[in-house]
Formats: C-alpha cells, sequence, structure tokens
C-alpha cells in the first residue's frame, strides 16, 4: 500500500518552504493511512485464524474428545510469546543459513 515520490533535488530546492511542508505532511499521511490499512487486513486475517477452531475440542490419537479435569479441551489457537531460549536458537539458525545462501550465492548476498 505504499507508494513512492521521486523529486530531484533541483526541483526540490526550487519549491517554496511551504510547498516542501505540505509534501512532507502529504508523505506523513499517506505513511499513516498505508499503515492502518494494512494492520486493519492483518488483524481481520489474524483473528480468522485464531476463530477458526472456536466450538472445537482437542482430540486424543483414538478419536476421543481430550479432557482437562475432566473439561473437553479446547482447540482454540492462542497467541503466546516465544521462550527466549527458543528465539536465540531460530535467530542463530536463522543467521547460519542466511550466511550459507550469501556464500553460494553472489545474487543472494547482494
Amino acid at each position: 500500500l505504499l507508494s513512492w515520490m521521486h523529486v530531484s533535488k533541483d526541483l526540490w530546492y526550487g519549491l517554496s518552504p511551504g510547498q516542501q511542508d505540505a509534501i512532507r505532511r502529504a508523505a506523513r499521511e499517506a505513511v499513516r493511512e498505508s499503515y492502518e490499512a494494512t494492520e486493519s487486513i492483518q488483524c481481520q486475517r489474524l483473528t480468522s485464524m485464531l476463530d477458526i477452531n472456536d466450538g472445537i475440542h482437542q482430540l486424543n490419537r483414538d478419536g476421543s474428545v481430550r479432557r482437562k479435569s475432566g473439561v473437553p479441551a479446547s482447540a482454540r489457537m492462542t497467541m503466546t510469546r516465544w521462550p527466549e531460549e527458543d528465539l536465540k536458537e531460530l535467530r542463530a539458525s536463522t543467521a547460519v543459513y542466511l550466511d550459507s545462501r550469501a556464500k553460494a550465492s553472489e545474487a543472494f548476498a547482494s
């Protein structure tokens, strides 16, 4: 949703301070609107993903309903933060993978 506007320096410095300010304000507003629209769509999609199992219970391997303290266990998805130790491992593994790709391909590295 973001867009770009390219203006040569000669043209930019030929604009009055008021014109430059108007362009800056319009750019800030466009970025804000773009982020709001993207966030709104992402929130809707995330809610749809999280709600997909509403009203559904977890199942055991044999197909029977899994119970916790005698109550059917919900299959509803929830968001949670990954443990820091796991995040460290994921970051390290990602760095190793990206380094290997960069070494294998000049195009990837640039």
